[in-house]
Formats: structure tokens, sequence, C-alpha cells
């Protein structure tokens, strides 16, 4: 399921920008401090050029809270057209289980447990509603990404915006996985050869 595609002569260009944002995660009526401690992102590429996204973020709060948002962007990119669909939004519960929040086709539904989208020009708003305290909740969203990945004569191309540098405050801790599925049994990868990425920052740019 999680595997890299298996095209002779064929890499994948992985792209991985934390300075530009297309996903930007933010926190929503806060009355008082937090931080994100901590961002995990898994992603699955798949044979029809479909991405697979699920993500989880860490949040310390200081205070008291009721709102968390990403903005999902779906202007076209280097490769065309991009749709996002989410499918689901919830909490993560200290054992590892998800908690499913509720979908609410009203976008100023606030009320707790649920999650609700706002479709702009060139964005979608995902927002989760919770009321917690002085807490240390961990959320996700799960979504599909399409117009973002291309199969070139010579090479195929992911091209999406993992993590941005726009929220109001700094992201720590933060992992990303991308799977490719459709690979061949015990194929490696090797940095360079068949595989190649980017890694943005602010001061730098970062190759494998």
């Amino acid at each position: 399921m999680f595997a890299h595609r298996r095209m002779p002569r064929v890499f994948f260009a992985l792209l991985v920008v934390v300075s530009v944002v297309m996903v930007l995660p933010r926190i929503a009526y806060a009355d008082d401090e937090y931080s994100l401690d901590a961002t995990g992102v898994w992603a699955t590429v798949h044979t029809d050029g479909s991405v697979d996204v699920y993500e989880e973020r860490t949040l310390d709060l200081d205070g008291h809270f009721h709102g968390f948002f990403w903005k999902l962007d779906t202007t076209a990119g280097d490769l065309g057209d991009v749709s996002v669909e989410v499918q689901d939004m919830g909490e993560v519960a200290r054992d590892g289980s998800t908690i499913p929040y509720t979908f609410s086709s009203n976008a100023n539904d606030t009320r707790e447990g649920t999650w609700t989208l706002q479709t702009k020009s060139s964005y979608t708003r995902a927002d989760v509603h919770y009321d917690k305290s002085n807490e240390r909740p961990t959320f996700y969203i799960s979504y599909v990404i399409k117009g973002v990945t291309a199969r070139w004569a010579d090479t195929g191309e992911l091209y999406w915006k993992f993590v941005g540098d726009r929220w109001d405050h700094t992201s720590h801790d933060v992992s990303c996985a991308v799977r490719f599925e459709g690979a061949a049994a015990g194929m490696q990868v090797k940095a360079g050869e068949n595989l190649r990425g980017w890694l943005h920052n602010r001061s730098q740019v970062g190759q494998i």
C-alpha cells in the first residue's frame, strides 16, 4: 500500500516546502496562549495521481480555546488545477485512537465536537470545534489532493507544500512521510538516484 511505483529510469521529485504556505493550520477563537508542539504528516501517492494525506497537530494550550483550522490551498499550481476533498477531522486520544468529529454543512456551526468547511476562491478552510482549557490535545485531518502529481518521460513529480511558516506560532517537531503505491516488494529508495526532495525554510534550501 505504501510503496513507490516501479518505473524504469524514473524518479519522483518530492517538494516539501516550509516557507511558502499551502497547508495553513491556525488556532481560531483563542483567548490565551498556545504552542504547536508537534506536527506529523503521512501521505500516500496513488498510481492514479491522487494523494491521500493524514495529518496530526499537537497543541499546548495555556488558557481557554475552542477552535483550530487549516487552510488548504486550491489555487492552480505548477502542474495545473488543484482540488482538495476533506474526508474526516477530529481528535486523537491518548491511546492513539481517533475520535471523529461530526461534519456540519453549516459553516457557522461552532458546536463542540463538530467540523466544518468553508470554500473560498483560492482555498478550503477546515475547522474543528472544541472546548478545552490548559490541555495538550492532538487534532487530525484527512484529505485527498488531485492535480499535484505529474508523470513525465523521465521522471514523476509531486509538487505539494505540506508545511508553511505563516502560522501565528512556530511549528515544532515536524515529521513528514511520503509513500508510493505500486512499487515492487523490497525496492530500495536511494536519495539522489530514484528519489530527490527539497526542503525550504526561511534561511536555506536543503536537498536529498
